[in-house]
């Protein structure tokens, strides 16, 4: 069963600000990095549980240097981006 993707407006501002970071360096590679990362994020439409449990309610994806921190529910089948982070930064609790 296919979920539906729910993005907080602090997870879409995280992407921007990824976004914006890397392409300080290379706007090129910005680009690539940020559709990969909503790649990994649209699995979760077909596989929820493909993240680890981080908390009770919490789980969280690796996409190379970036927790993806998400909620599932299950009853109205969608999945709830909360926030995306660098791994090098202080883990949500």
């Amino acid at each position: 069963m296919k979920y539906s993707i729910k993005m907080t407006k602090e997870a879409e501002s995280n992407l921007e600000a990824i976004f914006f970071f890397i392409a300080q360096s290379n706007k090129s590679i910005a680009h690539r990095y940020l559709d990969e990362l909503k790649a990994r994020i649209k699995q979760l439409e077909k596989e929820p549980q493909l993240g680890e449990v981080y908390t009770k309610e919490r789980r969280r994806l690796l996409h190379i240097s970036h927790y993806i921190y998400y909620k599932i529910n299950q009853k109205m089948q969608t999945i709830q981006i909360i926030t995306i982070r660098h791994t090098s930064k202080k883990q949500l609790k």
